[in-house]
Formats: structure tokens, sequence, C-alpha cells
């Protein structure tokens, strides 16, 4: 039978007979196109998504009586994606991030619009060439950056719009949408369930869709989000060449997108059915007449939505469950009014209990939901059991599969814990006061309870504001904290300085501004297709239970030199294995102070000497900017000839402080080359080396104007011509022509920054890096640590860092099953297991050998060797009164008892005004020998902090918490540990990472202020008190006050300190728990 006859014959089976024998009436019409096929016929429906009972009595019916002509799979037994679900019916699954004492918080896992154990539906992705035979002109894919992931299609006015699977791709921000397209192949013909879900203000978007001819050009992508979507009847398809000889009858939905990742089938010809749907109607006929010979090519389905939504739960709405427990739940959102809800949708309608609006509570819409969950499968538990020995347990493709599923769980959990704590609301405003401070303005604001009160739980916490003014581009802020006021809150927020004048400031202050938290951008996808044997094969293999990576054997070469640098021995063995062609990914395992960053640096220059025919570039990332400003400054500092590009964000570039930015900041590096290229243009056009094509010039100027750079410098009329006439550019074209000029080597840049930028404008530069190093590898966690390495498959990857100290951020609140499947520790990891080949730098230059040997003891099995050298700076400190203290017995680390302070609540932090004001008079004190800028005042508690930035503000004094000074170092630091009540071994300040933290920040001279008695409650901590106990370094706080104050007073003062001093004792309620 041919497919045009195949079609008619299926189209005539679908006739109605009568509206008595025919479930579909009456709902849905689908009127002809104007070039009918032959055989068309109209098609009706008479039953709606709100007549649920109805609708799933005829739809089961019409399944259960059709006549099968393949096994159901086991879906239901193997995975949870289609586990307990109807045709048709619109579900997202949904997993718990935490629980708090009255809600579950849900995240979403896994959506899908139409499944059950059917093999007929299989996954369609159009071809590059696929054809509208109604409407001519092929699909223009070029310009998509989801081109690669195209499943989906549905049209208004003969635009097209693309989207991918588990997802839509739009701009229209207040619409959640959930759109999927239909195929009909071959004569089988379904219908889309349309769900959606809006803002009122977004009710006027549901439209109706419409095909209209649009004449013999090409196709365009429409941009806005649009809830109804088309049907296409698919007249030629074929499977994918690269898949035919496999088995595809056996693959269904559930296998994600797979074989290998690819979609099963290819369209090449297809037409669209005008819609003209009067209610929204879920349907998926299974027609009797399936023969055994027409089993493929079948029926064809695309499937997908958006439903992204966080959603918090009643806990009577869902089984009762561990913290840890996988909690899959459907949630179902039919299109009603706002605060009504349909009788018929009661709990017996579904397979298990359904709860109803008042019970459940979205934080993005004000539409009723329902939803019915239960616990997770075994063979579902088992997944996330074993995905830690995946590649042990499971074969290749199948682990691949089971460390998506379990990555992508752990990520969406942890960013919709961070959701719900946004403050979803904007506000009107005014800038009450501001401070112009050295590298930001400090500036406070009031939020009004008006409609809502706003939330001080979710104000008193760092989080990044965007702040709208008239008279001023929007800018970024950080928020300090806050305080309530009756039912407003009094907010304080800082920005780089670098983003305001002094006018601007003035004009600020009282003018009326919009102010709303900024929401996480949703990070760069996994792209976990990854090709076998590649670097990134053997990295992910080595991690999750494969073959650990040995380290080959090297010959002994003498200790390298860079730039004057002379390495240690350990530090050449790293630059050796970095520049080895044979080692896929290495550990740097570092301890404080061990010269890493010099490390780094010196072993990207060895790796480029040594690799100077293949003209491949070394690339060097962190998380945090100042780490990669020390990069930068380390490799200038080895070779000043050497080309380094550092990748930034314009947005980001706005957002940190000065001190955060570099002269090879791109893309200011461009507008600068672009400039300097242009004059040179304008100047000697008739004697210029080479011509610059007039299109190339258009873009640079393009380019400039969009980055508000001003183009007076030109003279000639031919560009000032252009200029007018400049109105677009090609940033790829712009960056290739950057490059080519440049030439670079070594490509720096924080780790996000490097995702976002090589998966768009950099993406054809991907094959020329060679080698990445990661530094403060410690502190990314494992989902961006695997978007990297699956973005570069081919590169060699270097970890540094020192697992002993903090590791990466998560929320406090996250279940320990979400921190470990997203977060992780993959350095300890791959130390302790052994998993990847590691070079321990074990070498201390930072901290006086009494420090360093202390800490070892401590934290590094007593491994580390001490490098310090004295410099000028001791020779100032050694003149004050402070520095007496540790004279006799040269030890470092002073340890003030601060007895008789209390500690005070603001919050869930803690703040000690007693502590503080010891911390300032002895800042004050160290400032009269040396600078300022060579002190720094570390706190534990957040609240602490604030209250002594306050005073520091015109100082020049650092002041921050322990955890944000991981990584950095200064000459002098004086760490406030806050707490007088009891502590104990598993609290937050004897955390044993945060104290090595705290403790290895210094050059030269530790202060540790805190309360004997109440830390002595730590083992830890009594081992620290007692070290200092001994070397006679531990003094009452009065006493030192008194020492610091007199020239007369000497360490011998320390014998009058009172070890048995009695103090009131505090009372503890409960565990503070901080977070920066």
């Amino acid at each position: 039978m041919s497919s045009k006859q195949g079609l008619s014959e299926a189209l005539k089976s679908m006739s109605i007979r009568d509206d008595s024998t025919h479930p579909w009436h009456k709902y849905y019409k689908v009127d002809p196109p104007k070039k009918e096929p032959k055989g068309y016929k109209q098609l009706l429906s008479n039953c709606s998504l709100h007549q649920v009972q109805q609708f799933r009595n005829i739809s089961k019916k019409v399944w259960l009586t059709a006549k099968r002509t393949t096994n159901p799979s086991k879906t239901n037994k193997t995975t949870f994606l289609t586990s307990d679900s109807f045709p048709s019916t619109p579900f997202a699954y949904y997993s718990v991030a935490y629980k708090t004492p009255t809600f579950i918080i849900l995240t979403p896992v896994f959506n899908e619009v139409v499944a059950d154990d059917r093999l007929d539906l299989r996954i369609v992705a159009l071809n590059k060439s696929a054809c509208d035979t109604i409407n001519p002109g092929i699909i223009d894919f070029d310009d998509h950056p989801q081109r690669k992931k195209i499943i989906f299609l549905y049209t208004k006015n003969s635009l097209r719009k693309f989207k991918k699977i588990g997802g839509v791709f739009h701009t229209q921000p207040l619409a959640a949408s959930f759109c999927n397209i239909i195929a009909c192949a071959h004569g089988f013909c379904v219908f889309s369930p349309f769900v959606f879900c809006f803002f009122p203000l977004c009710v006027q978007t549901l439209s109706v869709l419409r095909t209209v001819p649009h004449g013999n050009r090409k196709n365009n992508f429409f941009s806005l989000c649009h809830p109804i979507g088309d049907v296409l009847c698919v007249t030629k398809l074929q499977p994918k060449q690269t898949l035919a000889n496999k088995k595809i009858d056996k693959l269904v939905m559930d296998d994600v997108k797979s074989v290998n990742g690819k979609q099963f089938w290819e369209v090449s010809e297809f037409y669209p059915m005008k819609n003209d749907i009067i209610e929204n109607v879920v349907t998926t006929p299974y027609f009797e007449n399936v023969s055994e010979k027409s089993k493929a090519p079948r029926k064809l389905m695309c499937v997908g939505s958006n439903m992204g939504n966080i959603f918090e739960i009643s806990e009577s709405v869902a089984p009762k469950v561990q913290v840890n427990d996988i909690l899959l739940t459907s949630v179902f959102l039919p299109i009603i009014k706002p605060g009504q809800f349909l009788s018929s949708l009661e709990p017996e309608h579904w397979l298990t209990v359904a709860k109803m609006s008042p019970k459940l509570r979205n934080s993005n819409s004000y539409l009723p939901v329902v939803v019915k969950s239960k616990i997770a499968s075994e063979n579902v538990k088992r997944v996330f059991e074993n995905y830690k020995e995946a590649f042990k347990v499971y074969p290749r493709e199948a682990a691949y599969n089971a460390l998506r599923i379990v990555v992508e769980h752990g990520s969406n959990g942890l960013r919709s814990i961070k959701d719900s704590k946004i403050d979803q609301h904007q506000y009107t405003t005014k800038i009450e006061s501001y401070k112009m401070l050295d590298s930001f303005v400090n500036f406070t604001f009031k939020l009004i309870g008006a409609s809502v009160t706003p939330p001080a739980v979710k104000w008193n916490r760092s989080v990044s504001i965007k702040i709208i003014s008239p008279i001023c581009a929007p800018f970024y802020a950080e928020v300090l904290g806050a305080q309530k006021h009756g039912v407003d809150l009094k907010v304080k927020a800082r920005a780089p300085s670098n983003t305001f004048t002094e006018n601007i400031l003035r004009s600020l202050k009282n003018q009326e501004i919009s102010v709303r938290q900024r929401r996480e951008m949703k990070k760069n996808e996994i792209d976990w297709n990854v090709q076998k044997g590649s670097n990134a094969d053997k990295f992910i293999q080595a991690i999750y239970g494969g073959p650990p990576l040995k380290i080959p054997k090297l010959p002994n070469i003498p200790r390298i030199k860079i730039g004057g640098l002379e390495l240690l021995e350990t530090q050449t063995r790293y630059a050796q294995l970095i520049s080895n062609e044979n080692v896929a990914a290495i550990i740097g395992s570092s301890s404080f102070g061990c010269g890493k960053t010099a490390a780094i640096a010196s072993a990207a220059l060895y790796a480029l000497k040594n690799d100077e025919k293949s003209k491949n570039w070394q690339m060097l990332t962190a998380v945090t900017n100042s780490a990669v400003v020390a990069l930068v400054e380390k490799l200038v500092q080895l070779d000043s000839n050497v080309q380094i590009v550092r990748i930034i964000t314009p947005a980001n570039m706005e957002q940190v402080p000065s001190t955060s930015l570099t002269q090879f900041d791109y893309p200011t590096v461009l507008c600068e080359l672009l400039k300097e290229q242009l004059i040179k243009e304008d100047v000697n056009s008739m004697n210029y080396d080479y011509e610059i094509p007039e299109d190339l010039v258009k873009q640079m100027l393009a380019y400039l104007k969009k980055n508000a750079k001003s183009t007076s410098f030109l003279k000639s009329e031919r560009l000032q011509r252009l200029v007018k006439n400049a109105k677009h550019h090609n940033e790829s074209d712009l960056l290739n022509y950057f490059m080519d000029f440049k030439k670079p080597t070594i490509i720096v840049g924080t780790i996000q920054t490097i995702l976002n930028s090589f998966n768009m404008s950099w993406r054809p530069f991907i094959g020329a890096i060679s080698n990445i190093q990661i530094d403060e590898a410690s502190t990314v966690p494992r989902e961006t640590l695997l978007q990297l390495v699956t973005l570069f498959p081919n590169s060699r990857y270097s970890l540094v860092g020192d697992y002993r100290q903090l590791s990466p951020y998560f929320e406090q609140d996250a279940s320990k099953l979400l921190i470990d499947t997203a977060i992780g520790e993959t350095l300890r990891d791959c130390v302790e297991e052994d998993l990847l080949p590691s070079v321990f730098f074990n070498g201390v230059f930072r901290c006086p050998p009494e420090i360093t040997e202390q800490l070892g003891k401590l934290f590094y099995n007593d491994s580390l060797k001490s490098f310090y050298r004295n410099c000028e700076t001791v020779k100032e400190l050694e003149k004050c009164s402070a520095w007496r203290l540790n004279c006799s017995n040269k030890f470092s680390t002073i340890f003030i008892d601060t007895i008789g302070s209390r500690q005070r609540y603001r919050g869930k932090s803690l703040r000690n005004y007693q502590e503080a004001e010891i911390a300032q008079n002895l800042a004050e004190h160290l400032s009269q020998f040396i600078s300022r800028e060579k002190i720094a005042i570390l706190c534990f508690y957040r609240a602490q902090m604030l209250e002594l930035q306050d005073w520091s503000e015109n100082r020049g004094i650092h002041v921050g918490c322990v955890d944000s000074g991981q990584g950095k170092e200064w000459p002098v630091c004086i760490v406030l540990t806050t707490k007088t009540a009891k502590v104990q071994d598993n609290q937050f300040i004897s955390n044993a990472r945060r104290i090595n933290v705290a403790l290895s920040r210094s050059r030269h001279l530790n202060f540790i202020l805190g309360n004997k008695k109440s830390l002595s409650g730590s083992d830890l901590w009594a081992s620290i008190i007692g070290t200092c106990k001994k070397s006679n370094t531990l003094v009452a706080s009065n006493v030192f006050n008194e020492i610091i104050n007199s020239d007369t007073n000497s360490a011998e003062d320390l014998q009058d300190y009172d070890d048995n001093f009695e103090e009131e004792e505090v009372d503890d309620d409960f565990e503070i728990i901080e977070h920066e």
C-alpha cells in the first residue's frame, strides 16, 4: 500500500459515523487545508479536559479495547518517567527538594504530555531540508542556538517556533506555557493535550493559531510563546541513517532521545492542519485498524513542556517521607478560572489520592493544581543508590542515562530551594542614604508593606538585586542585611563604586526606584552524549565507578625555572604531567599557602613552551573573579609578553569592583582593538598594510555604537558615512578578527563565564583548548565540573585545590541526597580513592613555621614543609606591643579570651558587641605600625561581620566572613569566633575545614578572639587553645587591652591571666546555621 493510500484509508476510518458511537465530537474542529489530501474528512471530539472523569473513561475504554500489535514495554518497572501515567495525561514529575515543618518543596524531575507503555510513540526530528507541502519554504535552523536539539514545531501565520525536549525555548517572561507537536504519519493522527498556566495578565495570549500560506520564501522563528500547537500530518519520514540498523521498534519514548542521544525519526515532508479549538481537548485515540504490516513507521508524537515551576505542598498531600526519599509527584494544571475548582476533579478520578488548590501553593501561578504522589519505586531508588558506581553496575550507555537522571534531580532540587527563598515581588521605593567607599557604594532603602509584607527572612541574607531608575541604567547590588520596622523592612545593600558618579548618586537619593531580587540563571546543560574514548569519557568513568586513571612513568628532570621562579620538585612534576598528552586528567592536591597560583601559571607557560608547534591554547579558570585576577597577575609577573585574554561578561564588569578587572578583559580589549584599527583605517587608508573589508568596518562601527563607545575619533567622510549606516554586527566575525590579530595563547575566566561564552560565540574555538587548569577546584560543584568537561571533551584537565578546606557552597537545608548528587566533593574523592593521578603541594610559603606545623598536625597528617621568609612587614610589626606577646616563644598565633562578652542573636546569626570592640581597638593599634590594607578581620558569623563593616567602611581594613576569605591572604588576621554559648564538635563553628581556612589566611600574625570556656567544648578548638597556652600566647582580654595601651607591659604580664575565671553560662537554644 502506498503512503498516500494508507493516509487516505486511515482518514476514512476516522470519519464520524454518529455522535453516539464516536467519543470525539463538538469540541475539536479541524478544517481542511487549502490543499486537501485525498480522503480527508472532518474530525471532531466531544470530550474536554474539564470533564476529566468522562474523558478518562472514554480514553481508557478506547485504549483497552484497541487491537494491540506489540507487547507492552516494562517501563513501569524500570523507570519513573511514565509510571502510572494514562494515555494523554498531562503531568510533570517532581521530587522532594527539602521539608519544612509544614510543607514539602518539590522540584521538577521530568515532564511529558502523553505516555504509557506505547511502543508506537516515537520522538521526531525534522530534516534540515524538511518541506511544508502547503506553505513552500524550508525551515531555517541556522540561527537557532538549540538547533541540534530541535524536535518541536508549531506555526502561527506561517512563522515557525522550535522547541527542545523537556523545555520550551521562549522569550515571553510572564507566560509559562505547555505546548507540543503532533504528527500523523501513514494514516495515524494524534491530537495534543494542551495544558498551560500563566499569570492573569497573560490570559489574552490565548489565541487560535492558523496556518496561512506565505509564498515561496524561507521561514523564520516566532519569538512569542503561545499555548496552542498545530496538528501536523507527516507524509514522508525515515529512520536516521545512523540508526537504520538499530532495532528501533523496541525503543520507547522513555529512553529519552536515545539511541546515543539521537532522535529516532526524521521527517522530510509534512503539512499543517488549521486548528479551531473551542475547548482544550486531550485525546489519544488508538485505532483498531492498526495492522502488523504498518507497524513501522507508525504514529509519531513529540512530547515535552516547560513546567519548570517548583511546588510547595502540604505534608498531608504527600505520603510520609524522609528528606532523602525520592517522592514522585504528578502535577496537573487544569485550565479554569482563578478561585474555582471543578467538582469533577475528585480524588477517585486519579489512580492515587489527589488534593486540591487550598492544600498546594505554586510560586508562579494563581491557578489550582491537582497533585498525586507516591514514594519512588525500588528500581528508581536503586539507580540513586548505585550512581556512584554507575560504570561498574551498568553498561556504558545505561550508566550515562542513570547519571543524567540523578544529576538533573540534584541540580533541579538545589535550584528549586534557592528559588523558593527568593522574594518574587517587585517593590517601588526610594534610596534614603548612601555612602561612597573605595570599591563600593553602600546605600539603604525601605520596603513598605502594602499588598504584601516584605519577608525579612528573604532579605536578611546575601542576595543579588536589580535596581531600575529613570535617571540611570539598571544596576545590580548585593544585599548586606535588613531590619524590621513594623511592617516595613529597611534594607542595606552595596554596589560597585565604578557603576556610579557622585552626581548620579546625589540624583538617586530620594528618587523613586524599582527593586527586585534576582533569580539565578539556569545553568548550561550537561551534554551527556560523550564521545567514547575521549578525555571527558575517561574522566567521568573514573569518578563514577569506572577504571581509575593511572599516572604514567615520567623521566626525572631538573627543577623547572619559569621567569626567574624555580619550582619545587612537586610543582615541577605537576608541570610535567600537564604537558603529557597521555594524561587525560590529574589532581594538584594543595595545602594552604603552597604557591598553587604560581604552580598553575608556571605549568601553563611550560606547556606552551613544549607545545609551540600545535598552537593550541591553555585555559585557566576558577570559581571567583578574585582568583582569576590572581592568575592573570601571576602570569604577567612570570612572562610579561604572554598573550592573555580574560573573558568577562559586560554585566559582570558592572557588578564587580575595579580591583576585579584587568587590562586583558574581553570584550574591553575588543573595543580597544576595533578603535585602534579603525583609526589606522581612517588615517592611513591609502597606504595601509592591509585594507579592512567594508562589511567588517560596518560591523566594527555597529559594535562600538552598541557598547556606547564614541566614534568621534573618525575623520574621513567615508567612515563617518558608514557610522550612520552601521546597524548590525556579527559577534562571531569580530571575535574571529580579534583572535587572528591578537593570537592569544592563554584564556582565563571564571568557570561560569567560560561555560556561557563557549556555549555561544566562542564555541568554534573549543577544539583549540589543549589544557584546562581549574583553581580552587574544591569549591566547584560536581554538576558544574561535568558541564565543563563535556563541553571540552578532548582537552586535558587539572583540578587544583585543597579538599581539606571548604567544599562547594550549598543551601544548608538541602537534603543529603541533593548535595551528594549535584554538589559532591570530586576533589576529595579523587585523592582519597586514588581515582586520578595526583601531586601533593606540601611546601608552605605563606605562614610562619609554627602556624604551618600546628595546622599540619591538625589537618594534613603532619606532612607540610615550611618555606617561610621574613619580610619588611615583620620588621614593622616588631615595633608594636601586640608583637611582644610572641617574642619569647616565637609562636605567631595569639588567643585572646573574651571573658565577660555575650553573644546576641540577629535573626539566625550571632553578634558580640564586646568582642567587636576588642577587634576594633586591636586593628587601630596595628594600623599605627603597618598599613591598614594589610589587616583583615575575619568573622565566623555574618551578623558580626555586618556590625564591623559599618565601622570599617572608610578605614581600609578588610572585614569579611571566614568563608569568603578562602583563597586570599593578609599579613595580619584577626579571627572572631563570637559564640559564647557551649560549643560542640558537630556545630558550624567547629567545622574543621572552616577552622583550617580561618587560621591559614595570615602571612605573619594570627589573633583569635573567642571565649575559651565555650570553645573548649570542641576538641579542635581545645587543641588550638592548649597550644597557645603552652606557648604563653593565651591572654585574657582585659590584660591584652592593657598591653596594647602601654609600652611598659610585656609578655611576662600574661602570668597574671586567671585560668580559673568563672563567668555566667549562656544558654544556646538552637544551633546557628550560617552560609555565605
